[in-house]
């Protein structure tokens, strides 16, 4: 496996930053709630997304077709092409 090319890289919120969150609202020693990170693989136009941000999860998809409608980032790509490590660093949870 390798890491995303130019049409798999990751998206701008998380490029270059190992781990990193979206931070939402005040809470925490920080003065941040971390929204966990979800990788929706395989994602079409995004119906199942909706359900996880209403439940309060920093979403990103991957497809093989643009999706022009879907409700977070996205990732024009074959999901089984992500580097594990990648997915590891970036994300909490993975929908399949």
């Amino acid at each position: 496996m390798t890491r995303p090319q130019t049409a798999l890289a990751a998206p701008p919120a998380l490029a270059g930053v190992a781990g990193a969150h979206n931070a939402v609202g005040p809470a925490g020693r920080s003065g941040l709630t971390v929204r966990p990170r979800l990788l929706d693989a395989y994602s079409c136009a995004g119906a199942g997304a909706r359900g996880y941000i209403a439940a309060g999860f920093d979403v990103t998809g991957v497809d093989l077709a643009p999706q022009p409608r879907y409700p977070g980032r996205h990732i024009v790509g074959n999901a089984l092409d992500l580097d594990p490590q990648w997915i590891a660093d970036n994300f909490d949870a993975a929908h399949y």
